[in-house]
């Protein structure tokens, strides 16, 4: 789905997004935590500034960034849709 810079509740990705102009985004998926429960543990991810990007409760996680894939690992994302088949 996509979605405006605007709805992004995440300073990080906005900032990305703004400096290489981007306006827009596709909201992939949201996913919560398999065995903690709450906002403070669900996250989005988004296809953002050509990346794909996780927003958190924290600083977003990006592609290519060491914990990417334990992010998605630990909450049991299947990134093969989004990345062709690597992941």
């Amino acid at each position: 789905m996509k979605v405006s810079i605007h709805s992004i509740n995440s300073a990080g990705i906005r900032a990305a997004m703004t400096r290489d102009h981007y306006t827009v985004a596709e909201l992939l998926g949201t996913f919560t935590h398999p065995t903690h429960e709450g906002n403070d543990w669900t996250v989005r991810l988004y296809r953002a500034a050509d990346a794909l990007v996780f927003a958190t409760n924290a600083d977003p996680v990006w592609e290519g960034s060491e914990d990417f894939d334990t992010l998605a690992a630990e909450y049991g994302v299947d990134l093969s849709q989004w990345t062709g088949g690597a992941k």
